[in-house]
């Protein structure tokens, strides 16, 4: 990829612009700890680029911040938008994530920070509102965006720049055709067509002026392919797809310990709901359906039941990819082959092959009980995988009397119904066979 110039090092007297859409709690916390770590307060705790060492035969060499063309933290300045006109030290100290002993002592630059009028639709971001926002069309409000970057940018002397999504969970949406092309998402916004989400603006008018995009929820934000196509053309990298500080955090960093030594897990039961206005906005459904969709797969993919089902007593997977031979053929499978690969080239083949899980179930493995969970309007991992899995274990497992079922949702696409009805249906069938089965005495 071409890369564009929110790459190159900055000149000397030139500043680097840290915009983030979404001034709450997330985004005053990250710029209180930076203007604490100025004035010599605090030390920057967790930060790889100023705490990170390079490997130096076995011993700490030099420091990251020393070798490479990283802006120091002085050069950084911080700006953004939110429906809420609080400045930074006011939206601080109503998040309560520091307190006022904390927030004090930097007063004079949070306040400084007051956030510009922001695009954003209640039909997103159903529990949070405010007067601090742009008018207009989508493509008004588009264009007004890429002119706060450019205002910004030229009024603090910044050389370049990084968005980084800090907003709400909007809720959930799975890619549609105006997210296909870039013409079909710019003509999406000319008539303000309501399944453009206030996050993909945001990242439509980063990488329009260069900047990169990097998504600090679990929103499809930049991750659609008309996004893509305008990174790839302008040269301008993305990334992210929430911050995964929290329980996904801590999955991925016990999990690969339970998975080499071979440990088993009954279950594993995680909170993931804060106060202030992340808590408020995931006590929507529909925001929180975005947030669990994006965790259901961590554990299944860390953990590798299908390759040691000796250690699980039950295994519920939904709307799985299993079939790796075949996936390119069926929903959303071809926009993944640059990413996995596709069996019509006969090099790739072979690694598909090698560990694609429907063609390794095996006759006289003994595989824990099945709860296999689809559903039957799904565009992006058709249900065909989980039928044909399900398929494959009941053959192999047939007279051991170890179940292994096959549950379909309708009229439902990726991340189930979205009737709370049919929510508590799936979750009751889902508690209902794992009780069932691991409460059963051993066979």
């Amino acid at each position: 990829m071409r890369l564009g110039s929110g790459l190159k090092p900055l000149a000397r007297g030139e500043k680097l612009a840290v915009l983030m859409p979404g001034m709450g709690a997330v985004a005053t916390t990250a710029i209180a700890g930076v203007a604490a770590v100025r004035k010599k307060l605090a030390a920057p705790v967790g930060s790889l680029t100023q705490l990170g060492h390079l490997l130096d035969g076995g011993a700490h060499g030099a420091l990251l911040r020393d070798v490479l063309p990283l802006a120091p933290l002085e050069d950084v300045v911080f700006g953004g938008w939110d429906p809420i006109p609080d400045d930074a030290y006011a939206a601080a100290v109503r998040a309560k994530v520091l307190r006022r002993e904390h927030l004090d002592p930097v007063k004079d630059e949070l306040s400084s920070i007051r956030p510009m009028p922001a695009v954003f639709d209640t039909a997103w971001v159903r529990r949070l509102d405010g007067p601090n926002v742009k008018k207009g069309t989508l493509r008004e409000k588009a264009e007004a965006l890429v002119q706060d970057i450019r205002g910004f940018m030229e009024g603090n002397g910044c050389g370049r720049g990084v968005m980084v999504w800090t907003g709400s969970t909007e809720v959930y949406a799975e890619i549609g055709p105006s997210h296909q092309t870039l013409k079909s998402f710019e003509a999406a916004l000319d008539r303000s067509d309501p399944t453009i989400a206030p996050s993909m603006v945001y990242a439509w008018a980063a990488l329009k002026t260069g900047l990169p995009f990097l998504n600090g929820a679990p929103n499809l934000s930049q991750d659609i392919p008309a996004l893509r196509e305008l990174a790839d053309r302008n040269g301008v990298p993305t990334g992210g797809k929430d911050f995964k500080t929290g329980q996904t955090l801590m999955k991925t960093t016990i999990a690969p310990m339970i998975h080499a030594r071979l440990l088993g897990l009954e279950g594993w039961f995680s909170t993931n709901i804060l106060g202030n206005r992340d808590g408020e906005v995931l006590d929507d459904e529909l925001s929180f359906k975005t947030k669990e969709v994006s965790k259901l797969g961590v554990l299944d993919q860390i953990l590798s039941p299908k390759q040691h089902p000796e250690l699980y007593g039950a295994v519920v997977c939904g709307v799985p990819l299993l079939d790796m031979v075949r996936y390119h053929l069926f929903g959303s499978g071809r926009t993944w082959i640059a990413e996995y690969g596709s069996a019509e080239n006969a090099d790739e083949f072979a690694t598909l092959y090698a560990y694609s899980p429907y063609h390794h179930v095996k006759q006289g493995v003994k595989y824990p009980a099945l709860l296999m969970m689809a559903a039957d309007s799904d565009d992006r991992v058709d249900p065909l995988h989980a039928r044909k899995f399900s398929a494959a274990i009941q053959a192999a497992t047939a007279g051991t009397g170890i179940p292994a079922l096959f549950r379909v949702e309708e009229k439902a696409g990726h991340g189930g119904g979205d009737m709370v009805k049919k929510r508590v249906a799936s979750s009751a069938d889902i508690v209902a066979f794992l009780l069932d089965q691991l409460d059963r005495p051993a066979q």
